[in-house]
């Protein structure tokens, strides 16, 4: 077999092979888990997927119709090119920093004796994780595109997950078996495999100048097949490209979270527009605070107080939403007042996004000339990016708005957020400065009736799975009209086990306070959340609407969030905490349980000095309940037992300390004077390894008590003992 390899940068491209013409072909994975064979049976083009033994898609429809003709009909054979093998890396976020890009890819010439064209190309990309395949376009000039025969052909008893909004997806997903419903779906559907063979989900990628896909389920029959409900017909160029058919594949619900494969086949970024990719300087991933949900009150002298609180929080952003153009007072516009209140939040370090309706911004004429116009008023504020709402369909025309959002706004360096909105399609791989994208049935419609419990317990492996997820969690409310039966530990524990890189918290400044006072373990935790991950591990208890178990990690910090997806208490027994075995030590944890009795509330753990090998962390669940828990950890064990002793008529201090650990480089020591709690911790020494003792005589002041914290660190990496106060008389 010949073989041809480029390698450049950091993608591998290997060119294995070359297949003649058959009426069947087969490309694997890189591994070799996967195979497709693509085949003609009669004069129908199909293919199928399967995993050793395991048939994952049974014979499965293909074709697009052109013209009136159904490509993927009078097929007389095909013929396979060489298989590219590339192998790459590339920046993304989200559940992890890194994407690995692996696949066998080939080419497939489908010759055809019916009527329309003689022939036309798919390709077909394979990799560990899954498939996906489009086709080519064939003739000359304008083509018109009016369906595709693509299918999913699943196996006996495969339980489908699936929502039925096609227009906003705002819908809940509920399951049943294949062949037992007739429902037009909205994407991703997951679908949970007899014989313990795993799960699909089952979606699309890199949609341009196309219409967006649907997918439609029959009663009695177990091919789910793809349809266009917001278009009849569209135009296209010979040429050029469907969007990508995707089949996502793993034995656990980890592999779901975890697949890049969506972001993967879509197109990467322009260099042009982000020189450094993802993460190009002005893009910023961060948390938000939002008044909408919370107060309905969007006067900007209340959104100042909402920068003034966000920036307390360490909060990033604030969203000022709907009404804001209604903003007027005596000779200023509501322009100047945006600006006032961009101006205020910056000096907090807090920066601003405005909402705006599409149809406000959507003329095509001059390159979509309001919309630009808008932005440089937006830029002009100095707010840094933009909620766009009610789009509620792809259609190719919306999906060209979607796209000239995206395009001008990198062009004026802003970030956007789309709502009421389709479902996401590797957009953000495309355009980086897509943050976030609703798509979803999320939080807000508990303002106005109860989210059916599942659905929470679900969304992490349905719609969470794929990409970006605005479904702004954190309802900490007393009032059970908002809360509806849930618990506050859930409501933190949805902003952990979805992801949303402009993460949008749904409790005004009040509730937070309330429900996590200043200085408190429950605030401290809180306050880390972080809105993108540097790790993503779903525990293998998680069942899909009955219990979401998810580890994730940002930096030292690990979260363990549970979300309890049924009408009934539980406790799960005896945790797995493996996921911390990366980290030699847990220095602190924290634990919100939630309390049995009231929602509205947490049950406070602090657990110091954690083994991980032999902690039994029991959790239980209340109805609709939920779990949060936050580890710190480090590489290097902490120092303990920290004394300090007043000595030399009150100008010395000599502090001791226990050193736990054998690879420290040094300790270092910090001080701050103990009534300024908030105040910043100074450092005024290091010592070297295996040193357990200081003396102080640096600048102190008589009458007043300071406090001191000891850290061990090692290659930078430090971790602090407990603060101790110590009283100068």
């Amino acid at each position: 077999m010949r073989m041809w390899q480029i390698s450049t940068g950091f993608a591998l491209v290997l060119f294995i092979a070359f297949s003649g013409a058959y009426a069947a072909e087969t490309i694997t994975s890189p591994s070799g888990a996967l195979t497709v064979t693509v085949k003609v049976v009669g004069d129908r083009l199909y293919y199928s997927l399967n995993r050793g033994s395991d048939v994952l898609l049974e014979d499965s429809p293909l074709g697009v119709t052109v013209d009136g003709i159904d490509l993927g009909g009078g097929v007389s054979g095909i013929s396979g090119s060489a298989v590219m093998v590339t192998n790459e890396t590339y920046a993304t976020r989200g559940v992890h920093p890194i994407a690995v890009n692996h696949y066998h890819e080939m080419i497939v010439t489908v010759n055809r004796s019916g009527g329309g064209d003689s022939s036309f190309t798919m390709i077909f990309r394979v990799f560990d994780d899954g498939v996906a395949y489009r086709y080519q376009i064939p003739g000359s000039g304008t083509r018109t595109i009016s369906g595709e025969a693509s299918g999913w052909h699943l196996p006996v008893g495969t339980l489908v997950w699936y929502q039925s909004n096609t227009s906003n997806y705002e819908g809940i997903y509920n399951a049943a078996d294949i062949g037992s419903f007739d429902s037009d779906m909205g994407g991703p559907f997951v679908c949970k495999l007899t014989n313990n063979a795993g799960y699909l989900l089952c979606s699309e990628s890199d949609v341009q100048r196309y219409s967006g896909m649907t997918y439609d389920a029959d009663n009695g029959n177990r091919i789910i097949r793809g349809e266009f409900l917001d278009d009849s017909n569209w135009s296209v160029d010979a040429g050029s490209y469907t969007p990508w058919r995707v089949t996502i594949v793993s034995y656990d619900l980890n592999g779901i979270v975890n697949s890049d494969l969506i972001r993967n086949v879509a197109t990467p970024p322009d260099p042009t527009l982000f020189p450094d990719g993802i993460n190009t300087a002005w893009i910023r991933p961060g948390r938000s605070l939002w008044s909408w949900w919370a107060d309905g009150t969007i006067d900007w002298n209340h959104q100042k107080y909402y920068a003034d609180k966000a920036g307390e929080l360490g909060m990033e952003y604030i969203l000022v939403d709907e009404h804001w153009e209604d903003w007027s007072n005596g000779s200023q516009t509501k322009w100047d007042l945006v600006t006032e209140v961009v101006d205020h939040a910056g000096l907090l370090g807090v920066s601003v996004n405005l909402w705006k309706r599409w149809s406000g911004i959507n003329n095509p004429a001059g390159d979509y000339s309001d919309m630009r116009l808008f932005f440089d008023q937006v830029k002009q504020t100095g707010a840094v990016g933009v909620k766009i709402d009610f789009m509620d369909t792809e259609s190719v025309s919306m999906l060209d708005f979607y796209n000239a959002a995206l395009r001008i706004g990198a062009e004026k360096q802003l970030m956007i957020n789309f709502h009421g909105a389709n479902k996401p399609m590797g957009e953000d791989r495309t355009w980086p400065n897509e943050m976030t994208r609703e798509g979803v049935y999320g939080l807000e419609y508990n303002k106005f009736l109860a989210i059916e419990q599942h659905h929470y317990a679900a969304l992490p492996f349905t719609r969470g799975a794929v990409a970006q997820c605005d479904f702004t969690p954190g309802s900490l409310v007393t009032n059970d009209v908002r809360l509806r039966g849930t618990s506050w530990p859930m409501q933190l524990a949805m902003g952990v086990v979805l992801t949303s890189p402009l993460l949008h918290w749904t409790s005004n400044p009040g509730h937070i306070d309330d429900a996590l006072p200043a200085w408190s373990p429950q605030r401290e935790l809180f306050v880390n959340i972080p809105s993108a991950w540097d790790e993503t591990i779903v525990l293998d208890i998680s069942q899909i609407g009955d219990l979401a178990a998810m580890a994730r990690r940002k930096d030292n910090l690990w979260f363990l969030a549970m979300v309890n997806g049924t009408y009934n208490s539980r406790v799960v027994e005896n945790v797995d905490l493996s996921f911390l075995s990366s980290s030699a030590y847990v220095t602190d944890a924290i634990f919100l349980f939630d309390q049995m009795d009231n929602g509205a509330a947490f049950d406070v753990q602090q657990v110091s000095d954690l083994d991980y090998t032999s902690y039994d962390l029991d959790i239980p669940m209340r109805t609709q309940g939920g779990f949060i828990g936050m580890f710190v950890t480090t590489p290097v064990a902490a120092p303990s037992g920290v004394t300090a002793t007043v000595a030399g008529g009150g100008n010395i201090i000599e502090l001791t300390w226990i050193d736990n650990s054998d690879n420290e480089s040094g300790f270092i020591i910090e001080r701050k004077p103990y009534h300024n709690y908030s105040g910043w911790w100074t450092e005024i020494a290091q010592v070297g390894p295996n040193v357990a003792t200081y003396t102080d005589t640096t600048d102190l002041h008589g009458q007043v008590e300071y406090t001191y914290r000891i850290g061990a660190f090692i290659n930078n990496i430090e971790v602090t003992s407990r603060s101790i106060p110590t009283h100068r008389d």
